[in-house]
C-alpha cells in the first residue's frame, strides 16, 4: 500500500500542512504496527524549482526517512497524467506559486486508487489500513 500526497516545497500553506500530516501519519503507522505494510510518497509538481536540494530540505524539515517516506520529482512528461489520475488540480498563482487541492491518496498494491482522505482524517487513513490488513490475515 502507498499513501501519496502532492506538494511543492516553497508552498507556505497547504503543503506544509500536508507534510505535517504525513509526519504524524508516519509516526502513527510505526506506533500501530502498520509501517511494514505502507509506503509514503510526497510528489512535487513544481518541476522548475524543486530540485534535489529543495526536496532534501523538505525531507529533512518533515522528518521523512527516505525509505518508508520518500520525496520525489516526476519526469515532466509524467506529471500531467499523474495529476489527472489522482484528481489533483494545480493552477499557477500570481505570486509565483500554485493553488491546488490537497489530500492523502491511498493506492493499493496493484496500483489502484482506493481512497482519498482529507489531510485531517488521519484516523480514517489508519482505520482503513488496519481494515485492509485484517482482510489479508
Amino acid at each position: 500500500m502507498i499513501l501519496v500526497e502532492f506538494i511543492y516545497t516553497t508552498c507556505p500553506t497547504i503543503c506544509q500542512s500536508a507534510g505535517a500530516a504525513f509526519a504524524q501519519l508516519h509516526a502513527r503507522l510505526h506506533a500501530e504496527g502498520l509501517a511494514a505494510d505502507v509506503g509514503l510518497l510526497s510528489v512535487t509538481f513544481d518541476l522548475l524549482h524543486d530540485g534535489p536540494v529543495a526536496l532534501a530540505a523538505y525531507e529533512t524539515s518533515h522528518h521523512a526517512d527516505g525509505r518508508q517516506w520518500r520525496i520525489v520529482k516526476p519526469e515532466s512528461q509524467d506529471l500531467k497524467p499523474l495529476l489527472e489520475a489522482f484528481g489533483v488540480v494545480v493552477l499557477p498563482d500570481p505570486i509565483g506559486g500554485f493553488q491546488h487541492n490537497a489530500a492523502i491518496h491511498m493506492v493499493s498494491e496493484t496500483g489502484q486508487l482506493i481512497g482519498i482522505f482529507d489531510l485531517g482524517d488521519l484516523d480514517g487513513v489508519v482505520d482503513r489500513l488496519a481494515t485492509i490488513r485484517k482482510g489479508k490475515t
